[in-house]
This record gives C-alpha cells, sequence and structure tokens, in this order.
C-alpha cells in the first residue's frame, strides 16, 4: 500500500522519476510543526522513537536485574521529562559548568572575560566528555597535535611523533584553520559554548526552550517543540544507544532480518569487486589495492553479539544552490550504490528461483522496475523552504528529488526496465560512471 499510495502514475518515469515514484507521496504529506521535512527515513525514525519511550518507560520484564547501564538510560530518561524538576533547578547548574570547566562565555561576563587565558584545545577536551562522539566538528586548525595527545592520554594511549593520524576531511581541516587564525578568542569562545548551549537546550527550562524555538523557526521552518517524550527518548538513545539497543533486540528485533541483511551485504561486496575488476579508469595496482579494501571490509548490521545475550558484563565496561563541489562525494556514492544494490539483487534473485513474488497491486510492474520504484521511495521528502536552503548551503547530501533522478539517469539498467531513450529528461545519454 505504501508504494501504491506513493506513485503519481500520470508521470512518465523516464522523464521524471522521483516525481512519478513520488509524487502522489509528496501531494498528500503534510510536514508535523516540530519538524522541517518530513521523510520515508523520519516516518521509520519516528516509530522508533515511540518504541524506545516504551522501552524506557516500561518496568523490567519478569522484574528480572538490568545491568547499570540500563538502569542510568531510565533514569536519564525519567530525569528528562520531569519537566517540573528542569524548571526548579533552571540554568544555575550548566551556566557553574561553563564558568568552572569551559573558561566562562564572553557575552555573558562582558569585560570581565579574561582572553589571555583563552585555551581552545582545552576548551574542546573539555567538552568532549560531555558528547557520546569523538569530538566537536571545529576539532582542527590550532595546535591539533596537542589535541589529539590530551585525548588519547585520558585513555592512557601516549602518541608518538611518528604514529599517523588519518585526515578524512583535508580541505575542511584547511578551511576551519584559516577561520581560526582570523577570529578573536572571544569571538571563538562565544561560538563554541553557543553550540554547546543549542545542542542542550532540550534538557533545560521552557523560557531557554523557545529562544531556540524562535531559532529553529528562522532556520528550520519549524512552528513547535518535539513532543517532551520523544525529545527525550531520541536524547537518551544518542548517547546511550547501547543501552536501548539492549532493551531494543529483545522486543523488536528480527533475527532473520540480521541474517538476510548479511547475506545481501555479502552479494553487494562480491558486487563491488566484480565492478572493480571491470574499471576501466583505475591503473592495475590502484585496482587490486580497492580490491583487498573491500575484500576484508568487517560488516556491522544489527548489534554487537554481546547485546543479545545476558551476559551484561561487556556491556557494563562500554558504559564506563546544489553545490556539486559540497556533495561529490555522496553524489558518487549514491551513484556506484544504487549499480552495486541492482547486480547484487539480480545475484540474490538468481540464487533464490521464485522466491521474489509480485506485490498485490503492483502486478503491472516488473521486479526490477519495483526495485528502482523502492529505491526512489527511500528518498521521497516534503521540506520546509527555510531547511531546503538551509540543506543547500551544507549538506554534503544532494536533495532528495537529486538522490533519485541523477543515480537513475546515469544507469543503463534503468533505462532498459523502463523503456528509455538516452536523452529523456530521466536518461542522460553519456552516463557518468565511478564505480
Amino acid at each position: 500500500n505504501y508504494l501504491i499510495e506513493s506513485i503519481d502514475e500520470t508521470v512518465e518515469p523516464c522523464e521524471d522519476f522521483f516525481q512519478f515514484a513520488c509524487g502522489t507521496w509528496v501531494k498528500n504529506t503534510r510536514i508535523p510543526d516540530d519538524v522541517s521535512a518530513q521523510t520515508t527515513f523520519n516516518l521509520l525514525r519516528t516509530q522508533l522513537d515511540y518504541n524506545v519511550i516504551d522501552l524506557l518507560s516500561s518496568p523490567p520484564v519478569n522484574n528480572v536485574n538490568e545491568p547499570k547501564a540500563v538502569l542510568n538510560a531510565r533514569r536519564f530518561y525519567n530525569s528528562c521529562i520531569d519537566e517540573d524538576e528542569v524548571e526548579a533547578n533552571g540554568v544555575d547548574t550548566i551556566l557553574s559548568l561553563i564558568n568552572t570547566e569551559f573558561g566562562g562565555w564572553p557575552i555573558l561576563q562582558g569585560s570581565s572575560w579574561n582572553s589571555a587565558k583563552f585555551d581552545l584545545p582545552n576548551l574542546l577536551f573539555q567538552l568532549r566528555k560531555y558528547y557520546s562522539n569523538t569530538i566537536y566538528r571545529i576539532d582542527t586548525a590550532f595546535d591539533f597535535t596537542d589535541y589529539l595527545r590530551r585525548c588519547y592520554l585520558s585513555g592512557n594511549v601516549i602518541l608518538q611523533d611518528t604514529d599517523i593520524v588519518a585526515v578524512g576531511e583535508l580541505e575542511y581541516l584547511t578551511n576551519v584553520s584559516l577561520i581560526l587564525k582570523q577570529a578573536s578568542p572571544r569571538t571563538i569562545q562565544n561560538y563554541i559554548l553557543w553550540r554547546f548551549m543549542m545542542g542542550a537546550t532540550s534538557l533545560m527550562p521552557q523560557h531557554i526552550r523557545m529562544i531556540r524555538q524562535r531559532f529553529d523557526r528562522i532556520f528550520r521552518g519549524t512552528n513547535a517543540e518535539r513532543p517532551r517524550k520523544v525529545a527525550c527518548g531520541s536524547l537518551v538513545n544518542a548517547y546511550m544507544g547501547f543501552a536501548v539497543s539492549k532493551l531494543y533486540i529483545k522486543k523488536y528485533f528480527d533475527e532473520n532480518a540480521l541474517n538476510e541483511s548479511l547475506e545481501m551485504i555479502n552479494n553487494i561486496r562480491d558486487v563491488f569487486i566484480e565492478m572493480l575488476d571491470k574499471s576501466t579508469w583505475m591503473d592495475a595496482e590502484s585496482k587490486e589495492k580497492a580490491i583487498e579494501k573491500a575484500k576484508v571490509m568487517d560488516p556491522h548490521i544489527g548489534y554487537p553479539e554481546y547485546l543479545g545475550s545476558d551476559n551484561n558484563t561487556k556491556l557494563e565496561e562500554d558504559y564506563a544552490e546544489a553545490d556539486g563541489n559540497l556533495t561529490q562525494g555522496e553524489d558518487i556514492a549514491d551513484n556506484g550504490g544504487l549499480r552495486e544494490a541492482f547486480f547484487a539483487y539480480q545475484k540474490w534473485t538468481a540464487n533464490n528461483k521464485n522466491v521474489d513474488k509480485r506485490l498485490p497491486g503492483l502486478q503491472k510492474y516488473s521486479s526490477e522496475q519495483l526495485f528502482f520504484i523502492n529505491y526512489a521511495n527511500n528518498w521521497c521528502v516534503k521540506m520546509t523552504d527555510a531547511y531546503a536552503l538551509n540543506r543547500l548551503r551544507t549538506d554534503v547530501h544532494s536533495l532528495g528529488h537529486l538522490r533519485v533522478i541523477v543515480p537513475t539517469s546515469n544507469f543503463d539498467e534503468f533505462d532498459r526496465a523502463f523503456g528509455c531513450t538516452p536523452g529523456q529528461g530521466n536518461s542522460r545519454k553519456d552516463k557518468c560512471i565511478v564505480w
């Protein structure tokens, strides 16, 4: 039903495949007031959010003794949804943290803030304690070596001058370096603490959250806060994901889905190796290295094995304008990913005869056409103008309609499936193929 209710059959798929696959969905979808865009992923995320709320708010099954990490996740959730306590606590605690650990916030301290004491590596190191990921996205362009040494030293690891550091985004590192050299310590301190506070607003009193709401109305086009329980459940899942997963897999995870996903990943890897071997633009040495990397890829699917067991030791240990330059890497990944997935699908159907059945109400479409329709459905999206503009300026991914049109227009198998002629709106004459 979902696919049937998404397709707009008044549109020719060879002219605009996004509109064909998503047109009715976009027309009938309403963007909720508390989000800036509605996508198929958001709908799945909403279901996940409410599943997490159910898990965190329900008592332990059969009164079993839960690991400390799970108990802390429940405690975190309950403290977050207790709005009376949040209002009573005010902002004194977080402001005290800013003054004692982060060196103060100049915009509040005015002329009394001492720029001579500004220490960017130490500021970022202190902030790192309050984030479950590696560090703020601005961890560059100062004494980066010193910062890395401090981070690793906190884990009792001593970095040597001979250790090699892989930099994933060298251009980003360079550009932020220039900004940090040009900006004053006061500006940098203000900005970083503003980012910290923006990320913490969901834990603060309503008058602070309303400031964030006004900001989001302008820059994201939203008109309401997320429901409190949803925001808190999402926050706990973000910071204590393994603890939540311990509960989630017991109630919701399908073991067959794990096995099917492993089979799919193996097929995709095999096809990718075949594509590499057939590529004409790589020299022999590069091709050999790429194939070697593909063979040793380690799939991470579902959850670590220890989360599915009753042994809680490991869990406890763990918890102690579309800019082509901006989106180029992800566009290439989409382009190649669609090809890999399609050929892996063909490999699967060849090994599983009579398994791939036609769907009720969609019998007019071949299995290969449905493959492409389902792919496009992943990227059905309806967004506010403010959010779209922000995405164009900052996101390394193209907007949804381009993530459908570009890969399909570059793929001969799409043309064959739908009978498209190269040169039509959704079929390039000169196909662009990297992988």
